[in-house]
């Protein structure tokens, strides 16, 4: 819902029906973006209903998004330290797109704006994902589902969509995990162990990662599943 339509009488009236969740949808904590953006909501909305949230003993959602007008890859960080500070139970991260009909369409047709690249969407949604966890919080989704409308064939005009987006930000939220786990090891050759579960994450979209570390890491890394390993963890035995 809107950030500025919770209040403790909305509150009250959700707590009555059994609610469990509310999730906001924030989109950014930057003055800037939220009014080039015609949000009609402020950073202070986002924090005083997210206090209210907590007061009800809710569970707490806040979505961001990336690549609105005026955002800056910057800027994103910066609302994700801000959403970190209101201690949300979990995230989701949406890359913006430009839909028919809709007046970004326009300003995209007009060249007043420019939509972030599928690269340019997954390398920033690495480091918001990687952002958040670190701070113990999850991140349930990253980028929009695929449906008949949500597609370059549907109502997509523009913008960093792609059917395995999700995938694509966590091939590389296990690259980065990969490069930090192996750059002290004198090997060419390295055996990585992942949680059962996560093994196409480590090897990557379309084995990304085998291919980029053998590239740019002049590493063949082969990944192999051990579920003494929790998920997100790596282990390379000696």
């Amino acid at each position: 819902t809107r950030p500025d339509y919770i209040n403790r009488a909305v509150m009250t009236r959700l707590l009555k029906y059994e609610t469990s969740t509310v999730e906001l949808g924030v989109q950014s904590m930057d003055e800037e973006v939220l009014s080039a953006s015609c949000r009609g909501h402020t950073p202070k909305d986002v924090e005083n209903s997210a206090a209210i949230i907590k007061e009800y003993k809710i569970k707490l959602g806040l979505q961001m998004m990336t690549g609105l007008p005026s955002d800056t890859p910057e800027k994103s960080l910066k609302t994700a330290d801000r959403l970190i500070f209101l201690k949300p139970d979990f995230v989701r991260i949406y890359p913006t797109l430009v839909i028919e009909g809709t007046e970004l369409l326009e300003r995209y047709k007009r060249r007043e704006y420019i939509p972030q690249s599928v690269s340019e969407a997954v390398d920033l949604c690495r480091k918001l994902v990687e952002k958040f966890e670190n701070a113990g919080i999850k991140v349930i989704r990253t980028g929009l589902q695929n449906t008949d409308e949500i597609s370059p064939g549907g109502a997509v005009a523009a913008g960093p969509f792609h059917s395995a987006f999700g995938e694509l930000v966590e091939s590389a939220v296990y690259f980065d995990k990969i490069t930090a786990a192996i750059k002290n090891i004198d090997k060419n050759e390295i055996n990585i162990f992942v949680n059962p579960s996560e093994v196409s994450k480590a090897v990557g979209h379309k084995r990304s990662n085998i291919i980029k570390a053998k590239k740019e890491l002049g590493k063949k890394i082969i990944v192999k599943p051990d579920i003494q390993i929790k998920k997100g963890g790596i282990k390379i035995y000696d």
